[in-house]
């Protein structure tokens, strides 16, 4: 899920060695991608908390209206896996990434937020004692990651200069300088000519 105000990069080599497609919320809901609850939210832009009567507490809006997908790891036939021991050798865990380029325009005079949030929303479970302890798809985006297929970056927050602008002192110090090599030189002629008249 990416704000509003970030640019996705189709064109670029990581985006598309990484399978990124960008999904309309009338894709995620007929291909049943989320749960009917993320549906609600994305096409009416705000989020209800309701306490345990199911009166609503509080709305909240989520601005997230653009969605991106990958089968990254599918295609690429790449499992995860816990630490495990296997015989009394331990494994390490098994993991994976996928990278996205976007753009943002910075503004020179507003502060800029800079949040990603990701979740997955479909997993294959071969073997193993455990069942998931979490339900892919349920994620509402704006909202604390509760479950660990949840993700949501550190908000990054981009402040435009609280200083003054100097770049007015290059020309005023190269002003006064002149100015000053100028007086000298005056100065010098005067004395010499009036050392001359004297004479």
């Amino acid at each position: 899920y990416l704000d509003e105000g970030v640019g996705y990069q189709p064109d670029d080599p990581v985006n598309i060695q990484y399978l990124w497609e960008e999904k309309a919320i009338s894709d995620l809901e007929s291909n049943q991608l989320v749960h009917n609850d993320v549906i609600d939210v994305l096409k009416t832009g705000t989020h209800n908390t309701k306490d345990a009567s199911g009166a609503i507490i509080s709305t909240e809006t989520v601005d997230e209206k653009q969605i991106f997908t990958t089968d990254y790891f599918k295609v690429n036939n790449i499992a995860f896996r816990p630490k495990y021991s296997v015989g009394g050798t331990s494994y390490e865990a098994e993991r994976g990434a996928v990278f996205m380029v976007v753009s943002q325009l910075l503004s020179s005079s507003d502060d800029v937020t800079i949040q990603n949030q990701a979740e997955i929303i479909e997993i294959t479970k071969d073997g193993g004692g455990r069942t998931l302890d979490f339900v892919p798809g349920n994620y509402v985006p704006n909202k604390v990651n509760k479950q660990v297929d949840d993700s949501t970056s550190q908000e990054l927050i981009v402040i435009p200069s609280t200083g003054l602008n100097k770049a007015y002192i290059l020309p005023i110090m190269v002003l006064v300088i002149s100015f000053v090599i100028l007086g000298i030189g005056i100065y010098l002629i005067i004395v010499k000519v009036m050392k001359k008249e004297y004479r």
